[in-house]
């Protein structure tokens, strides 16, 4: 009887020995990817513009107000060769001009000031000798005075320490001259002599007048000042700029405006901190030249707790769209995902129940569809490992359409977080301060890399470039 017991025993200790080999040798376990960690792209320089633009109608009629309308010598008291007493010519002449007769004309950075003007002349020669150009002598009509345009013209550059200087020259343009034709002396020249003279002063009112009026100098250190502040996007939130250096566009005309513009090149970040960064305080550096450009590029992380991520996953690999086939005894069904990662390339963690039991892993790579703010994995596909368990495994099922289905159904919705922080980032790039408004333009964001540790320390942070452009106004 003992040793029909000990027989029994034997015979349910092989069988239970047979079950748990069948059990072990039944749960598949591939091994699990491991992903270097991959350094986010360093985000290219960005450029932001301040532009400058002004008309110059103000310009021109304060020019037009600070010359003369009129100006020149009285008859005889103006000596040529020691005047008519030592053989030379004693003359008088005037030079008038109508109001607002002064105009503008810009091409790139060269302006030119013109102004029409006429003028008389009446002189004596050996004592006894009239001459005369013009009519106003006679107290005619001014239809007979001579003519003549005086110009100033000239190319206006910003110089490394924000100040606005020209290179002006005064010409005049006689359109008709008086000579003495017996004594081959040409008067008008000397008439032409005094009128760029007037011109010569006006020239440094001109400088001056612009540079007040574009007022670089004060506008560039506005925006440098204003840009090195934190710039708050939520309550723990805030941009920073972090311009390094400061340039600006040569200065342009038109016939009504000059235009200029500021560009700040910089490495703006995006800091969560619950208090406010520290302000950098650094003086306006010299200018450079620069071409221009006006584009924004800076690193979004959403962040947010794994949970997010596998709330997401659990609702998705509850249902039945993870069993193949949906029906019958012999089946594969996906009960549990994990994603994991670090950068470019993510892992999907499956364990799997039905006609066996275990764990398998696919990789693939984020892609990011703004239209609906969700990241799907369009090359996802089980690793080597994990592909020969499910080909052995499920038999009655083409890994491919496993594969397939598993693709269709993986996405992670980032619509909440990214709806909670891009507002508030846009409407942060278009605030209005007291001397200062900014206005900018952002395009979709673009996947960089997903970073999400798993089972550790449950961190979850999607990276995005944000690509657009931002201008400083300042008043």
């Amino acid at each position: 009887m003992t040793s029909k017991c000990i027989t029994l025993v034997n015979y349910q200790l092989i069988i239970f020995c047979i079950l748990l080999l069948f059990c072990l040798g039944c749960a598949k376990r591939a091994t699990k990817p491991v992903y270097s960690e991959v350094p986010l792209p360093e985000m290219a320089v960005s450029t932001i513009s301040v532009p400058i633009n002004v008309g110059t109608e103000i310009v021109r009629s304060k020019i037009d107000s600070k010359l003369p309308p009129s100006f020149g010598h009285a008859r005889f008291n103006y000596q040529i060769g020691g005047g008519a007493d030592q053989g030379g010519v004693s003359m008088g002449f005037g030079v008038g001009r109508a109001p607002n007769s002064v105009k503008l004309n810009g091409e790139d950075s060269t302006l030119t000031v013109s102004c029409d003007m006429g003028y008389w002349i009446h002189g004596l020669v050996l004592h006894n000798f009239h001459f005369s150009c013009g009519t106003a002598f006679h107290n005619r009509d001014d239809d007979g005075l001579r003519s003549a345009t005086a110009f100033l013209q000239g190319k206006f550059h910003v110089t490394t320490d924000w100040s606005l200087k020209s290179q002006l020259s005064p010409s005049v343009r006689a359109n008709s001259k008086c000579r003495i034709t017996g004594l081959d002396v040409d008067v008008t020249k000397h008439v032409l002599n005094v009128m760029q003279n007037v011109l010569q002063d006006a020239s440094v009112r001109l400088e001056s007048e612009l540079s007040e009026k574009i007022d670089l100098r004060r506008k560039a250190d506005s925006a440098w000042s204003f840009i090195n502040a934190p710039i708050q996007i939520d309550k723990s939130a805030w941009l920073t700029v972090l311009p390094v250096s400061a340039g600006s566009t040569p200065i342009a005309f038109t016939d009504n405006d000059a235009s200029v513009s500021i560009v700040l090149i910089s490495k703006p970040e995006i800091v969560f901190n619950s208090t406010r960064p520290q302000l950098r305080s650094m003086p306006l550096p010299k200018r450079f030249n620069s071409l221009g450009g006006n584009q924004f590029h800076i690193l979004l992380p959403v962040m947010t707790y794994g949970a997010y991520i596998d709330d997401q996953l659990e609702k998705i690999f509850s249902n039945d769209n993870v069993r193949f086939p949906i029906k019958g005894k012999r089946y594969l069904e996906f009960t549990k995902a994990q994603i994991f990662g670090n950068g470019g390339k993510m892992g999907l963690r499956l364990k799997f129940k039905g006609m066996g039991r275990g764990v398998v892993y696919l990789s693939g790579t984020p892609s990011y569809n703004s239209n609906n703010r969700t990241v799907s994995f369009p090359d996802l596909d089980f690793t080597v490992k994990s592909k020969k368990i499910i080909i052995k495994i499920a038999d009655l099922v083409k890994h491919n359409e496993i594969r397939d289905s598993l693709r269709s159904i993986t996405r992670l919705d980032l619509s909440e977080k990214l709806d909670n922080i891009y507002p508030k980032f846009r409407a942060a790039l278009n605030g209005k301060f007291k001397d200062v408004e900014l206005v900018g333009n952002l395009m979709n964001p673009e996947l960089l890399g997903i970073y999400y540790t798993g089972d550790k320390r449950q961190e979850f942070a999607a990276y995005f470039e944000l690509i657009g452009n931002l201008q400083v106004r300042v008043k």
